[in-house]
């Protein structure tokens, strides 16, 4: 999991250079936005303001989300360096904590939209937050699997010694060879 995670958390990051948003109206698209054009503020040209034939451009600020999704990202690379069970716990909470935020800005465009633009999420939303499960996941799956290694190595160890003295047994015994205490009912 060690190489795996900081390779997926760079394809998140990669991904949010990819379009996030697709904004149309009357069924004619009319921009796209990335996360990371959402995380830096972008300018927008209106055009045929009115009866004029004018246009402005507009310029859209950063949005909070989408910065404390880029630093969820770019920290969940760095944390999924750790150790292995620190590494895996990291990329764990980062994946949890990234699918939050990400749900949580979809949840802010959705409820911002003006009536008559239509919104629909693009590769670059689906496919972050499909790698963000897939960390979770993994990772997840990871530590059970460690921890299940972890207790059969346990169960087996621990039958190789007597309970009492502590000298080493083969498994076959009944009565401890050292101290002559009986090992099995």
């Amino acid at each position: 999991m060690k190489k795996i995670n900081p390779v997926l958390f760079a394809l998140i990051f990669l991904c949010s250079f990819l379009p996030f948003v697709h904004l149309s109206c009357d069924n004619r698209e009319v921009m796209e936005i990335s996360l990371f054009q959402f995380s830096t503020g972008l300018e927008v040209q209106l055009t045929n303001l009115g009866y004029t034939g004018n246009s402005e451009m507009e310029k859209i600020n950063p949005e909070p989300l989408a910065i404390t999704i880029l630093v969820i990202i770019i920290s969940g690379f760095l944390f999924s360096f750790l150790p292995r069970r620190s590494g895996s716990i990291s990329s764990i909470i980062f994946s949890i904590l990234g699918l939050i935020f990400l749900f949580s800005f979809k949840a802010k465009i959705d409820n911002e939209s003006i009536g008559a633009i239509e919104i629909d999420y693009g590769i670059g939303f689906w496919s972050i937050w499909l790698l963000f499960l897939v960390i979770g996941i993994l990772n997840f799956y990871f530590l059970l699997s460690k921890r299940k290694e972890e207790i059969s190595f346990t169960d087996k160890t621990s039958l190789k010694f007597c309970p009492y003295c502590g000298y080493g047994l083969t498994g076959d015994e009944i009565f401890c060879p050292n101290c002559g205490k009986k090992l099995k009912e």
